[in-house]
Protein backbone atom coordinates (compact mmCIF):
# COMPACT_ATOMS: atom_id res chain seq x y z
CA UNK A 1 0.00 0.00 0.00
CA UNK A 2 1.37 3.43 -0.92
CA UNK A 3 1.45 6.27 1.59
CA UNK A 4 0.56 9.81 0.52
CA UNK A 5 4.20 10.79 -0.09
CA UNK A 6 4.81 7.72 -2.26
CA UNK A 7 1.60 8.39 -4.19
CA UNK A 8 2.71 11.99 -4.84
CA UNK A 9 6.07 10.73 -6.09
CA UNK A 10 4.36 8.16 -8.32
CA UNK A 11 2.13 10.81 -9.85
CA UNK A 12 5.14 13.09 -10.47
CA UNK A 13 6.99 10.24 -12.16
CA UNK A 14 4.05 9.50 -14.44
CA UNK A 15 3.68 13.22 -15.17
CA UNK A 16 7.34 13.49 -16.16
CA UNK A 17 7.00 10.47 -18.42
CA UNK A 18 3.99 12.00 -20.14
CA UNK A 19 5.90 15.25 -20.64
CA UNK A 20 9.12 13.66 -21.86
CA UNK A 21 8.04 10.64 -23.85
CA UNK A 22 4.40 11.19 -24.74
CA UNK A 23 1.15 9.73 -23.56
CA UNK A 24 1.74 6.17 -24.82
CA UNK A 25 4.56 5.74 -22.33
CA UNK A 26 2.36 7.06 -19.52
CA UNK A 27 0.41 3.79 -19.55
CA UNK A 28 3.66 1.84 -19.14
CA UNK A 29 4.79 4.20 -16.35
CA UNK A 30 1.44 3.77 -14.59
CA UNK A 31 1.85 -0.03 -14.63
CA UNK A 32 5.46 0.17 -13.44
CA UNK A 33 4.85 2.69 -10.65
CA UNK A 34 1.94 0.72 -9.19
CA UNK A 35 3.38 -2.75 -9.88
CA UNK A 36 0.57 -3.80 -12.23
CA UNK A 37 0.22 -5.74 -15.45
CA UNK A 38 -2.43 -5.13 -18.08
CA UNK A 39 -5.13 -7.79 -17.95
CA UNK A 40 -5.92 -9.53 -21.23
CA UNK A 41 -9.57 -10.13 -20.32
CA UNK A 42 -11.47 -9.11 -23.44
CA UNK A 43 -14.95 -10.51 -22.84
CA UNK A 44 -15.92 -7.65 -20.53
CA UNK A 45 -16.76 -9.85 -17.54
CA UNK A 46 -14.78 -7.68 -15.14
CA UNK A 47 -15.52 -4.31 -16.72
CA UNK A 48 -18.04 -3.85 -13.97
CA UNK A 49 -17.38 -1.89 -10.76
CA UNK A 50 -19.66 -4.26 -8.83
CA UNK A 51 -17.55 -7.24 -9.97
CA UNK A 52 -14.29 -5.38 -9.35
CA UNK A 53 -15.44 -4.83 -5.76
CA UNK A 54 -16.01 -8.56 -5.30
CA UNK A 55 -19.70 -8.85 -6.21
CA UNK A 56 -21.42 -10.25 -9.27
CA UNK A 57 -22.26 -8.28 -12.37
CA UNK A 58 -26.06 -8.38 -12.48
CA UNK A 59 -26.13 -8.07 -16.26
CA UNK A 60 -23.92 -11.13 -16.69
CA UNK A 61 -25.34 -13.23 -13.88
CA UNK A 62 -29.06 -12.39 -14.11
CA UNK A 63 -29.48 -10.58 -17.41
CA UNK A 64 -30.84 -7.43 -15.79
CA UNK A 65 -29.46 -3.86 -15.80
CA UNK A 66 -26.40 -3.62 -13.56
CA UNK A 67 -25.55 -0.54 -11.50
CA UNK A 68 -21.87 -1.50 -11.67
CA UNK A 69 -21.33 -1.26 -15.39
CA UNK A 70 -24.08 0.71 -17.05
CA UNK A 71 -22.94 4.28 -16.49
CA UNK A 72 -22.28 5.41 -20.00
CA UNK A 73 -19.25 7.30 -21.18
CA UNK A 74 -19.29 9.83 -18.32
CA UNK A 75 -17.61 7.29 -16.02
CA UNK A 76 -16.67 4.14 -17.95
CA UNK A 77 -14.95 4.87 -21.26
CA UNK A 78 -11.64 3.61 -22.64
CA UNK A 79 -11.56 1.00 -19.88
CA UNK A 80 -8.53 -1.13 -19.05
CA UNK A 81 -8.13 -3.81 -16.39
CA UNK A 82 -5.04 -4.41 -14.29
CA UNK A 83 -3.76 -7.10 -11.92
CA UNK A 84 -0.58 -7.88 -10.06
CA UNK A 85 1.94 -9.60 -12.38
CA UNK A 86 1.70 -13.38 -12.08
CA UNK A 87 -1.63 -13.21 -10.26
CA UNK A 88 -4.40 -15.52 -11.39
CA UNK A 89 -6.93 -13.64 -9.30
CA UNK A 90 -9.45 -11.25 -10.72
CA UNK A 91 -8.28 -7.81 -11.80
CA UNK A 92 -7.87 -5.41 -8.88
CA UNK A 93 -7.68 -2.09 -10.70
CA UNK A 94 -9.85 -0.65 -13.45
CA UNK A 95 -8.80 2.48 -15.30
CA UNK A 96 -11.26 4.55 -17.25
CA UNK A 97 -10.56 7.65 -19.33
CA UNK A 98 -13.86 9.37 -20.11
CA UNK A 99 -14.04 12.65 -21.98
CA UNK A 100 -14.52 15.24 -19.24
CA UNK A 101 -15.61 12.66 -16.70
CA UNK A 102 -18.28 12.87 -14.03
CA UNK A 103 -15.99 12.99 -11.00
CA UNK A 104 -18.76 13.26 -8.42
CA UNK A 105 -20.44 10.19 -9.89
CA UNK A 106 -17.12 8.30 -9.94
CA UNK A 107 -16.66 8.99 -6.22
CA UNK A 108 -20.25 7.90 -5.44
CA UNK A 109 -19.77 4.66 -7.39
CA UNK A 110 -16.45 3.94 -5.70
CA UNK A 111 -18.07 4.37 -2.30
CA UNK A 112 -21.07 2.24 -3.32
CA UNK A 113 -18.87 -0.70 -4.34
CA UNK A 114 -16.17 -0.41 -1.66
CA UNK A 115 -13.48 0.87 -4.03
CA UNK A 116 -11.06 3.74 -3.81
CA UNK A 117 -10.72 6.07 -6.78
CA UNK A 118 -7.86 8.28 -7.96
CA UNK A 119 -8.88 11.10 -10.29
CA UNK A 120 -6.47 13.01 -12.51
CA UNK A 121 -7.20 15.39 -15.35
CA UNK A 122 -3.49 15.43 -16.23
CA UNK A 123 -2.34 11.81 -16.30
CA UNK A 124 -4.57 10.09 -18.85
CA UNK A 125 -2.84 8.41 -21.76
CA UNK A 126 -5.89 8.44 -24.02
CA UNK A 127 -6.21 11.99 -25.35
CA UNK A 128 -4.30 13.71 -22.49
CA UNK A 129 -5.85 17.00 -21.48
CA UNK A 130 -9.21 16.00 -22.95
CA UNK A 131 -9.98 12.86 -20.95
CA UNK A 132 -9.92 12.34 -17.19
CA UNK A 133 -8.07 9.36 -15.72
CA UNK A 134 -10.22 7.49 -13.19
CA UNK A 135 -8.45 4.68 -11.34
CA UNK A 136 -10.83 2.39 -9.42
CA UNK A 137 -8.95 0.21 -6.94
CA UNK A 138 -10.31 -2.85 -5.12
CA UNK A 139 -7.22 -3.81 -3.11
CA UNK A 140 -5.48 -0.63 -1.98
CA UNK A 141 -2.91 -0.66 -4.80
CA UNK A 142 -3.11 3.10 -5.31
CA UNK A 143 -4.09 4.33 -1.88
Amino acid sequence: MLDTHALDLAIRRITLTVGEAGHRDAERAFAEVFGLASDPVVDGRWRCLRALGGGQCLRRSKGVPCDGCEHGASVLDHVALWRRPGSRRRPTVLTSQPYGGDIARAHRLAEMFGLSVLVSRDLSWHMPGVTTLLVFDADGVIS
